[in-house]
């Protein structure tokens, strides 16, 4: 990204950097709470399942796939 003499340009992107950062942090507390809330009725076994299995995919080795 190229910057303007007066450095606007990378301030705006910083700025829209971090407000993008904090809308994906809270989209993800949002997300999890509900889960783990979810936690305390009958559906436990199954939604323990399926938090096991999302966080089994977030730390695979892509390149072990091919």
């Amino acid at each position: 990204m190229k910057r303007n003499n007066d450095g606007v340009s990378f301030e705006r992107y910083q700025l829209a950097k971090k407000e993008a950062k904090r809308a994906v942090q809270y989209a993800r507390v949002k997300v999890y709470k509900e889960v783990y809330e979810k936690l305390d009725t009958k559906e436990v076994e199954k939604d323990i399942y399926k938090i096991a299995r999302k966080r089994e995919r977030k730390t695979r080795d892509l390149c072990s796939q091919r």
